[in-house]
């Protein structure tokens, strides 16, 4: 077996690692080097941002679509309303309210070099509400990002800042909280922090991947991919058929695993994996921090077709060619297994938590020759190199994948089928949904039999699983629909005339006197591109109202100091899709 060793945090450093590489196994000393990370984080500088027992609903760098999660999120009980209060003294240096997101979010700066962030709140303290909504007058925008003067918010350990909620794109009342570093703000594991957390439930190994990596490789005399169930107790955990896996060629493993905390149900994501071959560590990482940049590589650290087929959340003791991720710690041959001979080799995977609760997975794999030469698929039109761009054209048709959009590379499929109902081209099959992109790739498709005069209004559209059509986007230049995307998968060109719809929640259309509302609300949808933007005036001045796009639900708190009480009011409420598709609500009332 020829392995090498590198050490990505120490590249960065000295560029290059003395290994030494011998036949049929490895071996590599490092002197005086400490293999793994130890970093360490203050355990008593902050205190807990709500005035009960912490349960997380999620964790750090749980797998999450296309990014890492860059915090934990706190139970409130189900509900909205809790208090929620700064861990340190500090300032707030951001302010941030939008439909999506964080939603409702500050950022606190504390001088020991960390940032906090409390996201999807319902509503800051009086003082900050009333700061964020002068802001919103002056832009007449409901999104803002605001960066208060530095001595505009001043807080101490334990202030109140505001109350928990549900704003922004998230899936229930909870608090989204994030510690950063300062410096360059990359988030970091808070359960490193010391607060008041119980777990030592160990975490639960489900399953395990083995891979086939390349043309000539199979997993038990076959080319595809093979998941075997565990079976164990108490951390200690084996294959259930407790068979030894033999292989040829070169064997990738990915495993099955989550944790679980103390006092929840909840699945939540785990810390470190160290994986040895003949009690020799071949790989490791563990999960301290990352930064924004990098996140969408998560899609390249997991089997990112078993998630999209099956929704499972397979960690790859791999990497691939392209994968940027900095928290591998060691790793050898990029965790590809090559044996030169057919002796029987110990593999144990080791998974820990935040709290270094541990399980462990062993097992034996062989290596054999392979017993007939494995047929190549030929089922493709070009190979496209993850490190160079590639260019592919058919009549009507153009994609441009640029160098290091894809993670490896791959052998690049197109298949096209007529026209279905309601589009107005062919309909392309490009390559496969189930392979990530990292970076953007250009699409065109040359439209078919439509008026000029709708050209504005084209745009791309795809088939999701039950074959219901969706909008991709795109838009129509030089004789093409034309976008930027990073999913393969179906796309052909579709068409979107029809307007969004209003419709009032809380009164009946035509009711005139709302003197004893609180607020107007109204429900807003599009059947196909999607809300663009929406715009409310009342008595001819902007007001503002706030968007919920979960709900599809617009809202206007009445304000006696805009509109004024007792008055009669004239309200107009403009939405726009995507495609610059209008619809206006007009009404008079009286509050």
């Amino acid at each position: 077996m020829r392995l090498k060793f590198c050490s990505f945090r120490i590249l960065y450093m000295i560029k290059r690692i003395v290994k030494r590489e011998i036949t049929g196994w490895f071996l590599f000393i490092l002197t005086g080097l400490n293999l793994f990370s130890q970093t360490s984080f203050p355990k008593n500088d902050f205190s807990s941002p709500i005035d009960f027992q912490i349960f997380l609903s999620a964790n750090f760098a749980e797998i999450r679509p296309n990014h890492f999660h860059s915090g934990i999120d706190i139970k409130t009980k189900g509900r909205s309303g809790e208090n929620v209060r700064s861990v340190a003294d500090g300032r707030i240096v951001r302010i941030n309210v939008s439909p999506t997101g964080f939603g409702r979010a500050l950022y606190i700066e504390h001088p020991n070099g960390y940032t906090s962030v409390y996201g999807h709140m319902h509503k800051f303290t009086p003082e900050i509400e009333k700061y964020v909504k002068e802001n919103q007058y002056k832009r007449k925008s409901f999104t803002v990002t605001l960066y208060p003067s530095k001595d505009k918010f001043k807080v101490k350990k334990g202030e109140l800042i505001g109350y928990s909620g549900n704003s922004g794109s998230s899936a229930g009342p909870h608090v989204h909280f994030e510690i950063r570093d300062t410096r360059n703000q990359h988030p970091t594991n808070p359960l490193l922090y010391g607060f008041d957390i119980t777990d030592n439930i160990r975490p639960v190994l489900k399953s395990v991947y083995f891979y086939p990596l390349g043309d000539q490789s199979s997993i038990q005399g076959l080319p595809e991919k093979k998941r075997v169930l565990l079976s164990g107790d108490k951390g200690k955990y084996r294959l259930k058929n407790d068979s030894v896996v033999t292989f040829s060629g070169t064997l990738g493993i990915g495993i099955e695993t989550y944790d679980l905390l103390n006092g929840v149900r909840n699945r939540c994501g785990i810390y470190s994996i160290e994986a040895k071959v003949d009690d020799k560590s071949y790989y490791y990482f563990e999960l301290n921090e990352f930064s924004f940049a990098e996140t969408r590589y998560i899609n390249s650290h997991i089997d990112y077709e078993e998630i999209v087929r099956k929704k499972r959340k397979i960690h790859k003791i791999f990497i691939d060619p392209n994968n940027r991720l900095r928290f591998y710690e060691a790793i050898l041959n990029r965790g590809h297994l090559h044996f030169d001979d057919e002796k029987v080799h110990a593999v144990k995977l080791i998974v820990k938590d935040s709290y270094k609760n541990t399980s462990t997975l062993s097992f034996n794999v062989q290596s054999k020759p392979a017993s007939h030469a494995l047929s190549k698929n030929k089922d493709y039109l070009m190979v496209m190199p993850y490190d160079r761009e590639s260019h592919y054209e058919l009549n009507g048709f153009e994609i441009k994948v640029p160098a290091f959009a894809l993670y490896d590379s791959i052998k690049f499929r197109l298949t096209v089928a007529p026209p279905i109902d309601g589009s107005y081209s062919k309909v392309y099959h490009v390559h496969d949904e189930t392979t990530p992109v990292q970076t953007s790739f250009t699409l065109k498709i040359r439209p078919e039999n439509i008026a000029d005069s709708l050209h504005s209004k084209l745009l791309f559209a795809g088939l999701d699983k039950r074959n219901d059509v969706f909008a991709r986007g795109g838009e129509y230049k030089n004789g093409y629909v034309e976008m930027k995307n990073r999913e393969f998968g179906i796309y052909f060109v579709s068409i979107d005339t029809v307007p969004p719809s209003i419709y009032p929640v809380n009164f009946k259309r035509g009711t005139t006197d709302l003197s004893n509302r609180k607020y107007l609300r109204f429900t807003i949808k599009d059947d196909f591109s999607g809300i663009s933007k929406y715009k409310g005036v009342i008595d001819g001045k902007w007001a503002l109202f706030e968007y919920d796009p979960k709900y599809n639900r617009l809202q206007y708190n009445l304000d006696k100091d805009k509109i004024g009480k007792g008055k009669n009011h004239d309200l107009e409420l403009k939405v726009t899709d995507q495609k610059n598709n209008v619809k206006v609500y007009r009404m008079k009332f009286k509050w």
